[in-house]
């Protein structure tokens, strides 16, 4: 009895379709890899650029903030409202 022997072509695509498959494989992990690593340092470079204009404008609330305060405790009905915080009066008149 004779054995069935296999067309070439079937042998050929046996060996090709696992080997593109895994190529495709490859090609996608190595493209995964490439675009997370560059979405990370954009993701970074926003981040800081972010963190840096919060920080001056905290910076800058603060300050106008404090110019507040200093304006006000100099007024002198503040400061004897402060003095005398009992007084109905001095603390409507502030």
């Amino acid at each position: 009895m004779k054995k069935p022997t296999k067309k070439i072509s079937t042998k050929y695509l046996e060996w090709l379709i696992p080997i593109i498959g895994l190529c495709f494989m490859l090609f996608g992990l190595y493209t995964y890899d490439l675009l997370k690593n560059k979405s990370i340092d954009i993701n970074k470079e926003i981040t800081f650029k972010l963190c840096t204009e919060v920080s001056k404008s905290l910076h800058k609330w603060i300050s106008d903030l404090i110019s507040i305060g200093k304006t006000v405790s100099a007024d002198p009905r503040v400061i004897q409202a402060c003095l005398h915080p009992e007084n109905k009066e001095y603390r409507d008149i502030a």
